[in-house]
């Protein structure tokens, strides 16, 4: 396989991944978003009160056969936590961001103030988005490609700076760090 075809590759790999964090995250806020509103919808004959006080509320689902609450807000949550129907926290919003685990418990993605996380099935970060930029983790959570302010760059998994794209130009280069191609020296590299 060509090195080219190779670079193709993996960032075919990095964007599909960006897809599937973007989907994960879409469908966690839908889904926490679609909470307060199915309490919103209240029939005629219930008595309206001008102010409820509580320390929690809890929704329970109709069937529920696990004595837990399937949605948990304020008391010991501290927050928004939907629990699945094992009794598993799956998803939740907290002063300290939003997240999401599988159905194993492993954090599958997250957002605060710092950054937007995806992690694969171990749990291990594999694409982030922060103030400097968005990043693609390999499986050793080693930096390999990077897109931010000042271009975009493809590392290997020895962390050696494999291809570069900025405003000034691209470039290519070895294992060795030996440039292969670069627009600054083309085609006499």
């Amino acid at each position: 396989m060509s090195e080219a075809t190779l670079l193709e590759s993996r960032l075919s790999k990095v964007e599909q991944d960006n897809r599937r964090l973007k989907l994960t995250l879409g469908a966690l806020l839908l889904a926490l978003a679609a909470v307060p509103l199915v309490g919103a919808v209240m029939p005629q004959e219930i008595e309206i009160q001008d102010a409820v006080y509580a320390r929690a509320f809890y929704v329970l689902e109709e069937n529920r056969t696990v004595p837990v609450p399937e949605v948990m807000i304020g008391g010991n949550a501290k927050g928004i936590i939907y629990t699945d129907e094992n009794g598993v926290p799956r998803a939740s919003m907290r002063a300290g961001g939003i997240g999401y685990v599988d159905e194993n418990g492993v954090p599958r993605a997250s957002m605060n103030t710092a950054a937007i996380r995806y992690y694969d099935w171990n749990g291990t970060e594999r694409a982030s988005m922060n103030d400097i930029g968005i990043a693609y983790l390999d499986e050793n959570e080693t930096l390999r490609a990077l897109m931010g302010y000042d271009g975009f760059t493809y590392w290997d998994e020895n962390g050696t700076i494999r291809a570069r794209m900025t405003a000034n130009g691209i470039a290519y280069w070895d294992e060795n760090g030996n440039t292969v191609w670069s627009t600054s020296c083309a085609p006499n590299c």
